[in-house]
């Protein structure tokens, strides 16, 4: 997960990739962690090393999901910061 987002996109974020960088980014992890999620609650298994698998799996894509969610957010806040910085300087 020590990826940053930004060599995840090819596009810097900007205002108009805010939703292709969310979609790619934290809100996949999060779909594959709802549609995994949703397997293993319908997976009946008796093997407790299977279901503890299953669930580190879980948490894997938690953690994904969280750490492109934060990634998403310290270049929004970046992204922000540009643009603040830009206006002040035109007025």
């Amino acid at each position: 997960m020590s990826t940053s987002s930004t060599a995840r996109h090819a596009v810097p974020l900007s205002v108009a990739s805010l939703a292709d960088h969310l979609q790619q980014g934290p809100l996949a992890c999060l779909g594959e962690l709802q549609t995994r999620a949703a397997e293993i609650s319908r997976e009946v298994t008796t093997d407790d090393r299977e279901q503890l698998e299953q669930l580190a799996e879980v948490v894997r894509l938690s953690q994904c999901a969280m750490q492109r969610f934060h990634d998403f957010t310290r270049e929004l806040h970046a992204l922000v910061a540009d643009l603040a910085a830009e206006s002040a300087e035109r007025h």
